[in-house]
């Protein structure tokens, strides 16, 4: 990150804590408005936000938020809010900016970075089952993780990995050629300098990649974080490998299959950063299974032609209920709870 770089990043920091500031004591309709613009300005903006409430517990900025949706796009419900940090807000700044001079800083989810030498960082994420999380990274990068999944990473001053351990991330690349980023999912890792991607880790040797911005360079190799250094000049003429905005890719060992997504379509794949998931279409059986992501709800169907029934609508993620009631209303299935966690679905 250059030094102009940092100074906006700094100055959007300072407008984020005095948007808290004033939540805190309550917003009139113009300064509603005003937010509103703000907050949206950039997706930077956003993930800044909500990273600096997080930690204004006493004040409870993230409840008061939760009750003006729809100034919001993205859903606060699902924002943890740690516990550990109920301070006066003079103090928790105070002790946010000891912790960053001496190396550690410890965010509103419970996750310590370890900043170390310059150019050194390292963090670990982690969500539960219908959680989702966004953090900007020192370089500018900003990661959003989805639900029920482990991500770790090691930033270098030649390099920056990102490793997928379980479940699927978003990563908006901060543009810095020479210091590549890496992810590494499986057996396989996505290289990119300055563009926007996810990495969706569906099996253990099934990956999906898709480009929402950008250009990135995809390797089925299982290697080494050195050894796809070396290897990375190699890999970046060769046009199979290489995928575009609007590209997706399923990688299973050393099959590729390719195929290129309308606009649209890239925003449907990546709704569930705004907390919703989004059918066009699918069979039932398949929105079931993706639904079951994000709640510990498991799901039965009666027959084999309700399982093929289509599905088009937009959910909120985790809201079983409010999914149950639609598909009552639209395509006359009922539910039937057999126990807390399952529900068996037939056709009224």
């Amino acid at each position: 990150m250059n030094n102009e770089e940092l100074l906006s990043y700094s100055s959007i920091e300072d407008e984020a804590c005095a948007w808290v500031a004033r939540l805190d004591r309550g917003l009139n309709s113009e300064e509603e408005q005003g937010f509103l613009v703000w907050l949206n300005t950039t997706p930077t903006h956003n993930t800044i936000f909500y990273g600096v409430a997080s930690y204004w517990d006493e004040s409870d900025v993230l409840s008061k938020l939760a009750k003006n949706k729809p100034l919001i796009k993205r859903n606060v419900n699902e924002i943890r809010v740690s516990k550990f940090l109920i301070l006066p807000v003079a103090a928790s700044a105070l002790l946010m900016m000891l912790t960053c001079f001496f190396g550690l800083f410890r965010d509103g989810l419970g996750h310590e970075y370890s900043n170390g030498e310059a150019g050194h960082y390292a963090a670990e994420f982690s969500t539960g089952v219908g959680e989702h999380l966004s953090a900007p990274l020192p370089d500018g990068s900003v990661l959003t993780v989805n639900t029920d999944s482990d991500v770790s990473i090691s930033f270098e001053p030649s390099i920056r990995k990102i490793k997928l351990l379980k479940g699927e991330l978003h990563i908006e690349v901060a543009h810095d050629e020479g210091r590549p980023l890496f992810v590494f999912a499986g057996d396989n890792w996505v290289r990119a300098v300055g563009t926007a991607f996810n990495v969706r880790l569906r099996t253990s040797d099934t990956l999906e990649v898709t480009v929402s911005d950008g250009v990135v360079i995809v390797s089925g190799q299982d290697i080494d974080f050195d050894e796809a250094i070396r290897l990375n000049s190699e890999y970046e003429n060769i046009d199979d490998l290489s995928l575009r905005r609007g590209d997706v890719a399923v990688i299973d060992g050393d099959r590729h299959d390719r195929q290129s997504l309308s606009i649209s379509d890239v925003n449907r794949t990546l709704s569930w950063m705004q907390g919703n998931l989004v059918f066009t279409g699918e069979t039932l059986q398949d929105v079931l299974v993706e639904i079951e992501r994000y709640t510990p709800v498991r799901f039965e169907v009666s027959n084999d032609k309700l399982k093929n029934v289509r599905v088009v609508g937009v959910f909120q993620a985790g809201d079983v209920d409010g999914f149950l009631a639609s598909i009552d209303e639209n395509l006359g299935v009922r539910n039937i709870f057999l126990s807390r966690t399952n529900i068996r679905l037939e056709k009224n």
